[in-house]
């Protein structure tokens, strides 16, 4: 059957498919070739046509190019990595279902034991033993395999293994009882008891699981502390467990938190979120697309969830803003004066040919030896085509007033322009910008702009401000004759101090150079001097620096601590010898996490100084875009400037107030999708925004771990799901049914 007005070689594949007419206002004729019948066919299978042209037309035009890229990756995945069925989940079942019945079996053998062991006192002399454990208990099972209930035989020796736990969880011997029967004189000996030992088991809190609604909620539990005896436990024995490192351990030099709880607060995706600067429990949460909204956080342990009106945000820069995988509104910051002033910043990328005012010079120039004109590798499109742009609005009735008179919306008319530069790569511009506690300037985070391995060599190139961290006055507008003759990127003057005054090679605006892409950066509350980020690598190492005045972190000399050697240098090089690097204060190889999710992308995060997990107070806590593992440094010794770094393993609350998802194939660990950032509030509590919601650390008692400082009556939500209420009785009932047994 032919396609009717066409021929073949002229259909499109969506046309082709659906067997209609080709015509040139199709939709979905630029993405599906006539040669790529199959890629189409996989389309069709999982999304529909109907399906694609509603997506198309809800997005702006110059978005569905880059949302028809994402729709036709997920659909060849798809076809490549079919769904085998439900065997993934059936067998996990059954692991945890035979996990649950070896427990059960443990526990009818502690009962068969402690029956035994209060007869034998009871009496000198022995009968065998009655099993009614599992009749008591209401259960049909038969009596456990892995210790035999009939504990004496005759001309045999019968024994029971019982485990017996140190007070870290881990079994560390079996306690063999023993009664032989002496045929000669037809005498049963007592059975050989050790009260100690037997003391020593019963009292094991570690070795005693809480009691959960879910299997999940269980084994995640058991999966943490397994995890974490491997983990944190070199920490402490590294003798962390001073005055200063404390925090991990508790009074007995043991380490304290079992892992990182979090819950769930939000669904959707956001990639910043600012605390309110009038110190209420008020946050801005922004997404890429370039909307932000101002919203309250539930109070910790509270069962209320982030709340916020899609459709009545607190400001709306979508119009301004080119959304795309690695572009949009990247941070927001609030002027430290914002209560009496109303100023405020966006960061975000734009496109010459989409926006208005998306124009400034390109950072590709002959003064930093680049012309993006004679290098056709650039990239695809036209040379600085996108830009990063700092813009300065007011929350204020009007631009020109001074007096906070808002009504909990921002106006859009742009109060200036602070900064604005071409880029020569689509990607690696990072693009956060927050005030220094201390000084009150305008910190921005810019990358080298590149996918590539850095070939122009911007990161080490004082010239260029592309690699580095920027420092802006934004309190002091110079006239625009100054910004031309100063050679000043916008709005903006210099600080005095900035490390130019002792570097005369440096542009002005630089205050630490050779980043790769810093995302994200954070200062210490406690300790505004300690000024953190994380700086994304390319093929080896994820790095976590502590940012100093003029400082040099190497890139693309060096890749965290190792040489890097690139093949495509037509900026040059930069001798290992002429630099002074600061090597990272921790960080990550690439060949220590699963390449198969996809190449490691570190998130920068915060010094924790929150009291909802106080043994997690002080660690500086990060992750990585996959979500491969959050890992946590801690300072060995006051101002030392020596980290150590470890994983913590991390689960969900089980009272969490929007249900998380878990990863497929695990025992209970959160899906947290790609972690986008970490941010804190004005409480210091930390948050992680992911491509599936919005999580904050909870106290640790909500996931079963143990932290002996925490203040369970004020930090810990009274679970409504009936847990408690159900290990009361549980455990009023099996107290009752020793005594009915023992007496």
């Amino acid at each position: 059957m032919t396609l009717k007005g066409a021929t073949t070689s002229q259909a499109c594949a969506a046309c082709k498919y659906q067997r209609k007419r080709c015509t040139p206002e199709c939709a979905l004729a630029p993405h599906f070739r006539p040669e790529h019948p199959t890629v189409f066919r996989n389309v069709h299978k999982l999304f529909g046509v109907r399906k694609i042209l509603r997506i198309l037309e809800e997005i702006d035009h110059y978005q569905q190019p880059e949302a028809m890229r994402s729709i036709i990756y997920e659909a060849n995945m798809r076809d490549q990595f079919p769904v085998h069925g439900c065997l993934g989940v059936i067998c996990e079942l059954w692991c945890q279902i035979r996990q649950a019945e070896d427990e059960l079996r443990s526990v009818l053998t502690r009962l068969a034991f402690y029956k035994q062991d209060h007869e034998q006192q009871r009496t000198t002399a022995l009968s065998p033993v009655v099993f009614r454990g599992s009749l008591q208990l209401g259960m049909a099972i038969a009596p456990p395999d892995i210790a035999p209930l009939t504990l004496f035989q005759d001309e045999a020796t019968t024994t029971m293994p019982i485990s017996s736990h140190n007070n870290t969880g881990m079994c560390i011997n079996t306690l063999w009882l023993q009664e032989t029967n002496n045929t000669n004189n037809h005498h049963h000996s007592p059975l050989m008891s050790q009260p100690s030992v037997i003391e020593e088991a019963v009292n094991n809190h570690d070795g005693i699981f809480p009691f959960f609604d879910h299997i999940e909620d269980r084994q995640l539990h058991i999966d943490s502390k397994e995890k974490n005896e491997s983990s944190l436990d070199d920490s402490c024995q590294l003798k962390l467990c001073s005055d200063n490192g404390a925090n991990c351990c508790d009074s007995n030099g043991l380490r304290a938190p079992n892992g990182l709880c979090l819950e769930k607060l939000g669904n959707g995706s956001y990639v910043d979120m600012v605390p309110h600067p009038d110190g209420s429990n008020r946050v801005f949460v922004c997404n890429q697309q370039g909307k932000i909204w101002l919203t309250m956080v539930p109070e910790v342990g509270s069962s209320q969830s982030l709340m916020m009106d899609e459709s009545d945000p607190f400001f709306d820069l979508s119009d301004q803003v080119q959304f795309a995988t690695e572009m949009g509104l990247t941070s927001i910051a609030f002027h430290p004066n914002f209560t009496s002033n109303g100023r405020f910043f966006v960061a975000y990328n734009c496109d010459k040919f989409q926006q208005s005012g998306c124009e400034g010079r390109c950072s590709c120039n002959t003064d930093v030896g680049c012309d993006p004109s004679n290098d056709g590798s650039l990239q695809e499109t036209y040379p600085c085509q996108f830009h990063v742009a700092i813009a300065e609005f007011t929350a204020n009735g009007t631009t020109t007033s001074t007096k906070l008179s808002w009504m909990g919306h921002a106006n859009l008319v742009e109060v200036r322009r602070i900064f604005t530069m071409g880029l020569p790569f689509e990607a690696y511009h990072a693009g956060q910008i927050l005030f220094g506690p201390a000084d009150g300037y305008l910190y921005f985070m810019i990358g080298d702009a590149s996918h590539d391995a850095d070939p122009y060599n911007f990161a080490q190139n004082k010239r260029s401000l592309l690699g580095k961290i920027l420092r802006l006055d934004v309190d002091i507008i110079p006239s625009a004759a100054e910004i031309s003759r100063l050679g000043l990127w916008g709005n903006y003057s210099i600080p005095k101090d900035n490390p130019y005054t002792t570097d005369k090679e440096l542009n002005p605006e630089i205050w630490a150079l050779g980043f790769s892409n810093p995302w994200r950066c954070s200062f210490d509350s406690e300790n505004p001097s300690r000024f953190i980020c994380g700086d994304i690598g390319k093929n080896q190492y994820e790095e976590i620096d502590l940012i100093k005045k003029g400082g040099n972190y190497g890139w693309r000399v060096y890749e965290g601590p190792h040489l890097f050697h690139p093949s495509h240098a037509p900026g040059g090089y930069t001798k290992p010898s002429s630099i002074t690097p600061i090597f990272p204060l921790a960080g990550y190889n690439h060949d220590s996490i699963d390449a198969n999710k996809g190449p490691a992308s570190v998130i920068g995060g915060y010094f924790y100084r929150s009291a909802t997990d106080p043994c997690l107070y002080g660690w500086y806590i990060y992750t990585d875009l996959y979500s491969y593992a959050i890992w946590a440094t801690i300072e060995a010794t006051e101002n030392s400037e020596n980290f150590k770094s470890f994983g913590v393993p991390f689960g969900c609350a089980h009272d969490s107030p929007i249900q998380c998802g878990l990863k497929p194939g695990s025992h209970g660990v959160p899906d947290l999708g790609y972690v986008v950032s970490l941010s804190e509030d004005n409480n210091k509590d930390v948050y992680l925004l992911t491509s599936s919601g919005v999580y904050r650390v909870a106290a640790p008692s909500r996931c079963g771990y143990r932290c002996a400082k925490e203040r369970y009556s004020n930090l810990t939500k009274v679970p409504t799901s009936g847990a408690l209420l159900k290990a009361a009785k549980f455990a009023l009932f099996f107290l009752s049914f020793l005594v009915l047994v023992f007496l």
